[in-house]
């Protein structure tokens, strides 16, 4: 589970005088027992502090005023979510785009599925009680607030998935356990995809890398024995992001270019991520410096030139796949 621990913002870290809000709730979720701190610098409101939904937070008040204009404050919570402490930085306009794109974004079936990993996830051993709470931990789903949450739960509940009603959970404090149908339903979730011979490539295409697919991405894949998947290179008549996640779920792993800083590229990658894909990160060597904090913990395969990235890249999928059964033509 992503970190839930304090972090103590320091001025060097915040670089201004704080001051102690009397207001006790998140700013973000406004969720109670929040302590947060505000100042002006720059001429501009910042709030910084610890929420038990969101974690520690630092934002300033023209970007928390442009996502609440856009409904997307969940989205910051669910960002926010995934980092741990020493990760915490100041969300401002500039790069609020970028947070939103990192958050993840899920579809309500999807969001089923999230829900018992999530509390699978926070079970100290299987058929145990899970430290999951509705209350605080909405946002690991990317639900909009707690109330979508108990119906989600309440669903996976009549659906025999969950041996506790969220409501008695809410009201007695019960905690969370999956059932033995819960557990087969993971098993389903974790094996979607895996017998596939597909491998879905999320890479820039407009500033692509000259010859990367063609030369070094497309062949690699191939060679090691999958059949290589990029979203323009086939026809469909859904919106494209159906599309996307419709075949990051039917393929068994993901190869993820971070070259040129495509957003949605990082979105695809913590899609599969979080499906239980296998990602493989690559990004050339000239661009490494510009890899988002969020990736940088990856074992990122970093390429001098066409040759090397195909060379590096077929040696890295079968060394965590395996050599794959699809034959290409030719």
């Amino acid at each position: 589970m992503p970190s839930t621990k304090r972090h103590v913002f320091t001025q060097e870290t915040l670089g201004g005088s704080f001051t102690p809000s009397p207001s006790g709730n998140c700013p973000i979720c406004n969720s109670s027992n929040s302590p947060y701190s505000t100042s002006k610098i720059g001429g501009q409101t910042q709030y910084a502090g610890w929420c038990p939904a969101c974690t520690n937070f630092w934002i300033t008040s023209e970007a928390l005023e442009a996502v609440r204009q856009r409904k997307q404050l969940h989205l910051i919570s669910a960002y926010l979510r995934q980092l741990t402490a020493e990760e915490s930085q100041l969300i401002a306009i500039d790069k609020l785009n970028l947070f939103i794109s990192l958050a993840p974004k899920l579809s309500i079936l999807e969001q089923f599925d999230a829900t018992l990993k999530a509390i699978s996830a926070d079970s100290p051993n299987v058929g145990g009680d899970s430290r999951f709470d509705v209350e605080t931990d909405w946002p690991l789903i990317s639900a909009d607030s707690a109330q979508t949450m108990y119906f989600i739960l309440e669903e996976l509940w009549h659906r025999e998935y969950l041996q506790t009603s969220p409501f008695q959970q809410s009201e007695y404090r019960r905690p969370l356990r999956l059932t033995w149908k819960g557990y087969e339903r993971l098993q389903d979730i974790q094996a979607s995809g895996r017998s596939s011979q597909n491998a879905f490539v999320a890479m820039a295409f407009r500033n692509e890398v000259p010859g990367l697919w063609d030369e070094a991405i497309k062949p690699a894949i191939e060679d090691a024995g999958y059949k290589a998947i990029r979203i323009d290179k086939i026809e469909h008549n859904r919106s494209i992001s159906d599309e996307i996640i419709a075949l990051i779920r039917g393929s068994r792993f993901v190869v993820a270019d971070f070259t040129h800083q495509n957003q949605g590229v990082y979105f695809e990658a913590g899609f599969a991520y979080g499906l239980g894909r296998n990602v493989i990160w690559m990004c050339s060597e000239s661009n490494k410096d510009e890899l988002h904090f969020d990736t940088r913990q990856y074992a990122h395969i970093m390429y001098k030139d066409i040759n090397d990235a195909k060379l590096k890249l077929k040696n890295r999928i079968e060394a965590i796949e395996g050599h794959g059964s699809y034959i290409h033509k030719g």
